[in-house]
């Protein structure tokens, strides 16, 4: 009698009984008995180890380079529980032994990405799928959008104070490089001034001593390639403020600056009070010059300082004046 165990390895071995006198025997395989009939074959009953089962999920298979992706085979399984080890090679001479992982394509092409699992016993499953990157260069960029947030339409204020300056902006395939903040005067001679500019983050601003009139508000932004994008105008109205009409305190009333008209660098500031914070700033609301003054005469240095007209703000405490500098 001879016993022949064939297709091991596979789910349901088979055993293969051959000889005289076997009829009626029986045979014990683990926990299991068999009646066995002359040159009987019979399926096994006896749990063979199963192949690891593949779930695993690719974030993205396609776009511009830098191309960053990720693998994750967490939901891989054993089905007898056991242990798993990974393999996933990237194609581009990267392998990682890791259940999930970023990888990051530099150079266009197409790749293969194999990802294989193994079992305690050396069972395998494996699979794979193409990634395809391409030069970022042959991409149009695409402009970004912008849209004024602040001020509001129809708003008012007056000139003595400042506007704060806000939008909304997206740039889709890469960044905002540059802001620039424009006021245009709605009667003649129409004319447009640049009231705030910045070169990166942050992308917001103010217009200090804001000039009297009904002006258009609006920005302009460019991003890393140097396209722009211009938002739509916002209309306000600024009103003249006589701060002679103010009850300002009786200290900073007395406050002068002399000579005005000023034709040389040095400006003399007599101020009334210690820890005056004084801002000098034209008629475009940008700061020119800034310090603390202190009570008596102070010498202020305007080297520098062209032809025209600008705005002294003394500031002490909730106290604040404006005078205007005239600049020949």
């Amino acid at each position: 009698v001879s016993l022949t165990i064939a297709n091991q390895g596979v789910t349901h071995p088979v055993a293969t009984i051959s000889g005289s006198g076997v009829v009626g025997s029986k045979i014990q395989i683990g926990n299991k008995s068999f009646s066995l009939t002359d040159n009987d074959v019979f399926y096994n009953e006896i749990a063979v180890n199963k192949a690891p089962r593949i779930d695993w999920s690719v974030s993205r298979t396609a776009g511009p380079a830098p191309f960053t992706f990720v693998v994750d085979g967490k939901s891989c399984f054993d089905p007898e529980g056991k242990q798993l080890t990974y393999k996933i090679d990237f194609g581009d001479g990267i392998v990682s032994s890791s259940d999930s992982v970023s990888h990051t394509y530099t150079a266009e092409g197409n790749y293969f990405v194999k990802f294989k699992i193994t079992d305690p016993e050396g069972v395998t499953s494996e699979t794979g799928t193409q990634i395809s990157v391409w030069n970022n260069s042959f991409l149009p960029n695409i402009p970004p959008t912008v849209s004024m947030s602040s001020p509001s339409s129809n708003s008012q204020f007056n000139d003595n104070t400042y506007i704060d300056l806000k939008v909304n902006t997206l740039d889709v395939d890469g960044y905002i490089s540059k802001i620039d903040y424009f006021a245009t005067n709605t009667v003649s001679p129409f004319e447009t001034i640049k009231i705030f500019t910045n070169d990166g983050y942050p992308l917001v601003g103010k217009w200090l001593n804001p000039i009297a009139g009904v002006w258009d508000i609006y920005a302009e932004v460019y991003d890393n390639y140097n396209l722009k994008a211009t938002s739509s105008k916002k209309r306000i109205t600024v009103k003249h403020i006589d701060i002679t009409q103010l009850h300002l305190p009786s200290e900073l009333t007395n406050a002068h600056i002399f000579p005005n008209p000023l034709h040389d660098t040095d400006l003399y500031l007599n101020c009334p009070l210690n820890n005056t914070k004084y801002t000098i700033s034209n008629l475009a609301g940008m700061n020119i010059k800034e310090g603390v003054a202190q009570q008596g005469l102070n010498i202020l240095k305007l080297d520098g300082f062209k032809s025209g007209i600008y705005i002294i703000s003394l500031t002490n405490n909730h106290d604040k004046i404006n005078i205007k500098l005239i600049v020949q």
